[in-house]
Protein backbone atom coordinates (compact mmCIF):
# COMPACT_ATOMS: atom_id res chain seq x y z
CA UNK A 1 0.00 0.00 0.00
CA UNK A 2 3.13 2.49 0.92
CA UNK A 3 4.32 1.84 -2.71
CA UNK A 4 0.59 2.71 -4.16
CA UNK A 5 0.68 6.00 -2.27
CA UNK A 6 4.38 7.02 -3.71
CA UNK A 7 3.19 5.68 -7.08
CA UNK A 8 0.08 8.20 -6.72
CA UNK A 9 2.72 10.97 -5.94
CA UNK A 10 4.63 9.99 -8.89
CA UNK A 11 1.74 10.19 -11.06
CA UNK A 12 0.16 13.68 -9.75
CA UNK A 13 3.43 14.89 -10.96
CA UNK A 14 3.91 13.53 -13.84
CA UNK A 15 0.51 15.00 -15.36
CA UNK A 16 1.82 18.66 -15.54
CA UNK A 17 3.77 17.30 -18.39
CA UNK A 18 2.02 14.26 -19.93
CA UNK A 19 -2.10 14.05 -20.38
CA UNK A 20 -1.69 10.18 -21.10
CA UNK A 21 -0.35 9.96 -17.37
CA UNK A 22 -4.29 10.77 -16.94
CA UNK A 23 -4.75 7.54 -18.37
CA UNK A 24 -2.52 5.73 -16.30
CA UNK A 25 -3.86 6.75 -13.04
CA UNK A 26 -7.46 5.70 -14.25
CA UNK A 27 -6.00 1.99 -14.58
CA UNK A 28 -4.36 2.39 -11.23
CA UNK A 29 -7.74 2.85 -10.07
CA UNK A 30 -9.69 0.32 -12.42
CA UNK A 31 -6.94 -2.21 -11.12
CA UNK A 32 -5.39 -1.37 -8.04
CA UNK A 33 -8.48 0.87 -5.73
CA UNK A 34 -11.68 0.57 -6.73
CA UNK A 35 -13.34 -0.52 -10.21
CA UNK A 36 -15.97 2.51 -10.60
CA UNK A 37 -13.72 4.67 -9.56
CA UNK A 38 -11.58 3.60 -12.41
CA UNK A 39 -14.12 3.69 -14.81
CA UNK A 40 -15.23 7.50 -13.73
CA UNK A 41 -12.01 8.30 -14.65
CA UNK A 42 -11.80 6.29 -17.71
CA UNK A 43 -14.44 8.62 -18.91
CA UNK A 44 -13.25 11.55 -17.62
CA UNK A 45 -9.86 10.96 -19.52
CA UNK A 46 -11.74 10.33 -22.69
CA UNK A 47 -14.20 13.13 -22.26
CA UNK A 48 -11.31 16.20 -21.44
CA UNK A 49 -8.40 14.77 -23.63
CA UNK A 50 -9.56 12.38 -26.13
CA UNK A 51 -7.34 9.71 -24.80
CA UNK A 52 -8.49 6.79 -27.43
CA UNK A 53 -6.68 4.19 -24.92
CA UNK A 54 -9.73 5.31 -22.46
CA UNK A 55 -12.22 4.55 -24.59
CA UNK A 56 -10.96 1.26 -25.81
CA UNK A 57 -11.07 0.18 -22.14
CA UNK A 58 -14.53 1.40 -21.68
CA UNK A 59 -15.55 -0.46 -24.57
CA UNK A 60 -13.75 -3.84 -23.07
CA UNK A 61 -15.28 -3.05 -19.78
CA UNK A 62 -18.85 -2.91 -21.63
CA UNK A 63 -18.05 -6.10 -23.22
CA UNK A 64 -17.02 -7.95 -20.57
CA UNK A 65 -20.37 -7.36 -19.07
CA UNK A 66 -22.29 -7.86 -22.02
CA UNK A 67 -23.42 -4.71 -22.59
CA UNK A 68 -22.86 -4.61 -26.79
CA UNK A 69 -24.52 -1.14 -27.04
CA UNK A 70 -22.16 0.71 -24.48
CA UNK A 71 -19.25 -1.75 -26.14
CA UNK A 72 -19.83 -0.59 -29.35
CA UNK A 73 -20.66 3.25 -28.87
CA UNK A 74 -16.89 3.05 -26.99
CA UNK A 75 -15.23 1.24 -29.30
CA UNK A 76 -16.61 3.66 -32.00
CA UNK A 77 -15.38 6.47 -30.28
CA UNK A 78 -11.60 4.41 -30.15
CA UNK A 79 -11.57 4.11 -33.49
CA UNK A 80 -12.46 7.59 -35.36
CA UNK A 81 -9.48 7.75 -35.98
CA UNK A 82 -8.23 4.51 -37.86
CA UNK A 83 -8.01 2.72 -34.49
CA UNK A 84 -7.83 -1.01 -35.03
CA UNK A 85 -10.66 -1.12 -32.79
CA UNK A 86 -12.72 -1.98 -35.81
CA UNK A 87 -11.45 -5.51 -35.47
CA UNK A 88 -13.42 -5.36 -31.98
CA UNK A 89 -16.88 -3.37 -33.48
CA UNK A 90 -16.53 -6.11 -36.83
CA UNK A 91 -17.19 -9.04 -33.80
CA UNK A 92 -19.66 -7.01 -31.80
CA UNK A 93 -21.42 -6.91 -35.09
CA UNK A 94 -20.93 -9.75 -36.06
CA UNK A 95 -22.20 -11.66 -33.06
CA UNK A 96 -25.15 -9.28 -32.79
CA UNK A 97 -25.88 -10.71 -36.86
CA UNK A 98 -25.69 -7.35 -38.02
CA UNK A 99 -24.23 -8.29 -41.24
CA UNK A 100 -23.90 -5.50 -42.69
CA UNK A 101 -21.99 -3.48 -40.41
CA UNK A 102 -20.04 -6.41 -39.78
CA UNK A 103 -19.01 -6.92 -43.47
CA UNK A 104 -18.60 -2.87 -43.37
CA UNK A 105 -15.22 -3.28 -40.46
CA UNK A 106 -13.88 -6.43 -42.16
CA UNK A 107 -13.81 -4.80 -45.60
CA UNK A 108 -12.25 -1.38 -43.40
CA UNK A 109 -10.20 -4.38 -42.01
CA UNK A 110 -9.04 -5.48 -45.46
CA UNK A 111 -8.25 -2.11 -47.03
CA UNK A 112 -6.20 -0.61 -44.39
CA UNK A 113 -8.54 2.40 -42.86
CA UNK A 114 -7.87 0.38 -39.54
CA UNK A 115 -4.78 -0.92 -38.97
CA UNK A 116 -1.86 -0.82 -40.83
CA UNK A 117 -0.21 -4.14 -39.80
CA UNK A 118 -2.61 -6.69 -40.08
CA UNK A 119 -1.17 -10.77 -38.93
CA UNK A 120 -2.11 -13.43 -41.27
CA UNK A 121 -4.18 -15.12 -38.81
CA UNK A 122 -6.18 -11.88 -38.85
CA UNK A 123 -6.35 -11.48 -42.37
CA UNK A 124 -7.73 -15.04 -42.26
CA UNK A 125 -10.28 -14.41 -39.63
CA UNK A 126 -11.70 -11.24 -41.39
CA UNK A 127 -11.73 -12.81 -44.94
CA UNK A 128 -13.32 -15.98 -43.08
CA UNK A 129 -16.18 -13.43 -41.72
CA UNK A 130 -16.59 -11.44 -44.79
CA UNK A 131 -17.61 -14.69 -46.82
CA UNK A 132 -20.31 -16.23 -43.55
CA UNK A 133 -21.77 -11.95 -44.19
CA UNK A 134 -22.09 -12.23 -47.96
Amino acid sequence: MENLKKLKVIIKKLQKYDTDTYYEIALMYYYNINKEKGIKKFKEVYERYKIRDAAKMLGYIAYKKNDMVEAKEWYTKSSEDGEAMHHNLMWIYYDKNDKSNARKWAENILNGIATENLTFVLKREVIEILDEVK
